[in-house]
């Protein structure tokens, strides 16, 4: 039986003649931005679509303190909180006296040209400039603001930024957040919110009220390097060198509040928990993955894990890279001896209900890879494997993906009428190649699609040259 809107209603908007249950499923494609729009046109579509304000922010930023207490501060809107974002990336600060000034500093010049070489030189070379995604960069970038006018809004925002670092007010907020949130499931600390020029992660307060076409210092916070051959570190212990601001600033204060609740206190514990269903441990692990892997051989992560049968989604990442003692090209990315059996730390005895597992950057040997996969419980309905590294001799992607064809019933069974499983082949081929030739833990062309994290509208087939240029990517 399907609701009809309210007669009195329909005089307003003919969108109110549109069953709720329809209406409802078309506001909820629409960003908050247009649905507040559209609330405002008349008061049936007002009381008939509400805002979807699941998710808040915070930040070293006055705006977002701001919008976040007053979500805290509403009946209605704080119930439905489930996520708070804090952005990690603090503004730089230059002690330069050229930073107290009027005209826009040298430095602040050049970074604003890397911000704009980044997005049009690095990504455009060798695509079309034509193309629709490269032509509204473009745009964008003929847009901006004048420079003197961004270095001008760009103080102010520090100005915010150093006010906030003294009171401690998103320290507050935060604290007061987890009192007023009742529905609350996720605290999400990134360094990467701001994402690249034009393209952020997150529309919070701050990014929406920043002037149209804004170039600005953008920070990556503590997962950027320097190179590609470098690994985010974790800092010592202790506080950080005093007048030098904090990379993992939030990340230490979201920490040390969790721990100060007394049912989050204690890890071990909340596992216990019935009820507890997810967790994603993100590990920094430094040397240790060529140092004997001491923290995963002790057994305690796995210990834990054990306590948790309730879980149903178990993803494990690691900054783990290639051992360089180890000889890549004779195979492998690891000594042997660093070899931890992954059963030693996914239970998986102890999880009945378990649906979905991910694996990404550990040290695996192929056997023992299958072997957990064999023992999966039928429950499963997803495995992601990213950017594993075999041990000397321990296999490779192409002859693993063989094997789990060959030896995983569930790749081809139907389970609970889901229509089965698949590996990712075309026309039955393995996209790490066949045969004994070539490089076995490489994808070859032709195989997937390309996209980007941080550009949601970059996305091309994976193909050579040759055949992007046929395609019209390559000019």
């Amino acid at each position: 039986m399907r609701s009809g809107p309210p007669v009195s209603c329909i005089k307003h908007s003919h969108l109110l003649l549109i069953p709720i249950e329809l209406l409802a499923a078309i506001f909820a494609l629409l960003p908050n931005r247009d649905i507040k729009n559209a609330r405002l046109t008349c008061r049936g579509l007002c009381n008939a679509v509400h805002l979807r304000l699941d998710r808040v922010f915070i930040s070293a930023n006055i705006r977002n303190i701001e919008v976040l207490k007053a979500i805290a501060d509403d009946e209605t809107f704080r119930r439905g909180v489930v996520e708070i974002v804090w952005d990690d990336s603090l503004l730089p600060i230059t002690r330069d006296p050229d930073d107290y000034s009027d005209r826009s500093p040298v430095w602040f010049r050049h970074k604003l040209g890397d911000n704009l070489g980044n997005i049009l030189n690095e990504r455009v070379v060798p695509d079309d400039p034509d193309l629709p995604i490269h032509v509204a960069k473009t745009q964008h970038a003929a847009a901006l603001i004048p420079t003197k006018e961004a270095w001008s809004y760009y103080q102010t925002l520090v100005q915010q930024q150093k006010t906030v670092l003294a009171s401690g007010a998103d320290v507050s907020v935060l604290r007061y957040a987890l009192e007023q949130f009742p529905s609350l499931r996720r605290i999400t600390v990134t360094p990467a919110a701001h994402r690249v020029l034009f393209h952020p992660l997150y529309q919070a307060p701050m990014i929406r009220d920043f002037p149209q076409e804004l170039n600005y210092l953008i920070q990556y916070g503590w997962l950027a390097t320097k190179s590609a051959y470098y690994h985010p570190m974790a800092p010592p212990p202790g506080a950080p060198n005093e007048g030098r601001l904090d990379p993992w600033r939030g990340f230490r204060i979201v920490m040390r509040l969790l721990v100060e609740l007394p049912h989050l206190r204690d890890l071990a514990a909340l596992l216990l928990q019935l009820g507890f269903r997810r967790i994603d441990p993100a590990l920094i692990v430094d040397s240790d993955w060529y140092d004997d892997w001491v923290p995963f051989r002790s057994g305690n992560l796995g210990r834990m894990l054990a306590n948790a049968q309730d879980l149903e989604h178990v993803a494990l990442s690691t900054t783990v890279g290639p051992d360089p003692a180890v000889d890549a090209e004779d195979g492998g990315d690891g000594h042997i001896r660093n070899f931890i059996p992954l059963k030693s730390i996914f239970p998986l005895d102890r999880w009945p209900r378990l649906r979905h597992l991910a694996l990404f950057r550990f040290l695996v040997n192929q056997g023992d890879m299958i072997g957990l996969l064999v023992a999966l419980p039928e429950t499963l309905r997803y495995v992601e494997l990213s950017f594993l590294l075999f041990l000397e001799q321990g296999g490779n992607y192409r002859d693993m993906l063989v094997e789990m064809r060959e030896k995983l019933a569930y790749w081809k069974d139907d389970m609970d009428g889901s229509g089965g499983w698949g590996i990712p082949l075309r026309d039955g081929k393995n996209p790490f190649g066949t045969g004994q030739g070539g490089n076995k833990n490489k994808i070859e062309y032709g195989f997937g699609v390309v996209k980007d994290v941080f550009e949601s509208e970059y996305e091309r087939p994976f193909m050579d040259r040759h055949t992007m240029m046929e395609l019209g990517y390559y000019k």
